[in-house]
């Protein structure tokens, strides 16, 4: 599916020359269909109101179990790979992946994805750096080795903007373990 072009100005869809809506060519496409999960609303009809941005990512994550000592593979540096974090034993539910699930080594999903989101949110509100950043949420859907939360809302205030994320790694998934 093409991603069809929005004028930079007005965020209305472009039409070409030929009369046809315009369609978006990467990496333009991939910074729209990102801004597609974001919402901007005007809460009043004045021009110094303030102004709301929405954004989200929702996924349907999987538990990564409880990691079993193992011996690290053969194609991986583990001591490399793990940098200047302190030393870790290899696990057999660390990598590729699910790394961004240790805090010794990611940021979960707020810094994995979420960081997307809300900075093509900031772009649209035309903000830089929040005055006060709020945030709630927990680990609520499985009981594993994950170490961040699996929903989180946050919450940026600007001088007269307010931006919000939401973030549910694991939405959409009904078991528990």
């Amino acid at each position: 599916m093409d991603t069809l072009l929005l004028d930079l100005d007005n965020w209305d869809l472009t039409v070409d020359a030929a009369g046809n809506w315009a369609v978006a060519s990467p990496p333009y496409a991939i910074a729209q269909d990102v801004a597609s999960a974001i919402k901007t609303f005007q809460l009043q009809a004045g021009p110094n109101d303030p102004v709301l941005g929405e954004c989200w990512y929702d996924n349907t994550r999987k538990s990564i179990g409880v990691g079993k000592p193992v011996p690290v593979p053969a194609t991986l540096d583990w001591d490399l790979w793990q940098g200047p974090a302190p030393r870790q034993p290899y696990k057999d539910n660390v990598q590729p992946y699910n790394w961004h699930w240790f805090r010794i080594w990611g940021t979960g999903e707020t810094l994995n994805n979420g960081t997307h989101e809300v900075d093509v949110c900031r772009w649209a509100l035309g903000v830089d750096y929040p005055q006060r950043i709020t945030a709630s949420g927990g680990r609520y859907q499985f009981k594993d080795d994950w170490q961040f939360y699996d929903t989180l809302v946050t919450s940026f205030e600007y001088e007269d903007r307010t931006l919000s994320w939401e973030g549910k790694s694991c939405e959409g998934m009904k078991e528990r373990s």
